[in-house]
């Protein structure tokens, strides 16, 4: 499951800022009703409490507008991708073309203008975020063939790069399409015998 946290969130953050925060965080949490829309429980997702960050999660997964939520923000370009294979979403057509398009549009601004100009720590975080939503969304049987090649050749403008690079490439394998879809109706099978 991926971690995000906050830039500029380290350790040399004193203990009382730390204490500060939490507790701040822990306060505007508790004031957020239960039914508020996804774009409200998305900036608590930005915390370095991985048992915070899967409480949020859980409330997430209980929304009943998760899905109309989903669609608009990825519409709007503010869904979180890297948590998109965790928010419980049904992987319909519209989410498919929604989160491909914004696929397409993120990765245009993280282009250097020059090749191995910057180290790829800059754009490390996007890109394991793309790769994690395509790879729920080639398992669901959305192809992203287009956006891991674009996604693919931006990495590779960036000194340094890592495995992100090859997860991009096999993206594209037929292999993976619909692989997740495959596994979860297996799945009930082999319970049965």
């Amino acid at each position: 499951m991926p971690r995000h946290f906050p830039a500029g969130a380290h350790a040399r953050s004193g203990q009382c800022q730390h204490r500060g925060g939490a507790a701040r965080y822990d306060a505007n949490l508790a004031k957020l009703p239960a039914d508020a829309p996804l774009w409200d429980w998305v900036p608590f997702l930005q915390t370095r409490n991985a048992v915070k960050q899967d409480e949020v999660l859980g409330h997430i997964c209980r929304l009943a507008r998760r899905q109309s939520d989903a669609e608009l923000m990825l519409e709007r370009g503010d869904c979180p991708l890297g948590f998109l294979s965790q928010i419980d979403l049904q992987p319909t057509p519209a989410i498919c073309d929604k989160a491909r398009a914004l696929l397409r549009r993120q990765v245009v601004p993280l282009v250097p203008a020059a090749p191995n100009a910057k180290p790829y720590t800059e754009a490390a975080q996007p890109v394991a975020d793309a790769v994690s939503a395509m790879s729920w969304l080639v398992g669901h049987d959305c192809s992203c063939d287009a956006e891991s090649v674009a996604w693919e050749a931006m990495a590779k403008t960036y000194r340094d790069t890592n495995y992100d690079v090859y997860d991009l490439a096999a993206l594209r394998d037929p292999k993976r399409l619909g692989d997740m879809l495959r596994q979860e109706t297996e799945a009930p099978l082999s319970r049965r015998r």
